[in-house]
């Protein structure tokens, strides 16, 4: 069982991949085409190690989305709200690194 600490350090990091993903790095369109269509509409993100490695292994993102955006490794699994802050989205995109101050 994750502690409650652990499940902050998750939401933070999922805060920032929502706003890194949304804000910061420029349109999906422009950057990594293929991820487009790995978009689909989620009614909640995992909340738990366990949950996070099954929705990765379901959506299989490494291995069924032909790009070129990164190599298939750094091409990962993520569940965020959408920059309208409607809907939860799973999409195929590259891992980014946040660094921190």
């Amino acid at each position: 069982m994750l502690s409650s600490r652990c499940y902050r350090h998750r939401f933070i990091h999922l805060f920032a991949v929502v706003l890194y993903f949304f804000q910061v790095m420029p349109s999906l369109q422009d950057s990594c085409i293929p991820s487009i269509s790995t978009v689909h509409n989620v009614s909640h993100c995992p909340t738990s190690k366990q949950e996070w490695d099954v929705a990765a292994t379901n959506k299989n993102c490494q291995n069924s989305v032909k790009q070129n955006c990164s190599v298939p490794e750094l091409f990962k699994y993520h569940c965020l709200l959408r920059s309208d802050e409607s809907t939860l989205v799973e999409v195929c995109a590259p891992e980014w690194k946040l660094n921190a101050g």
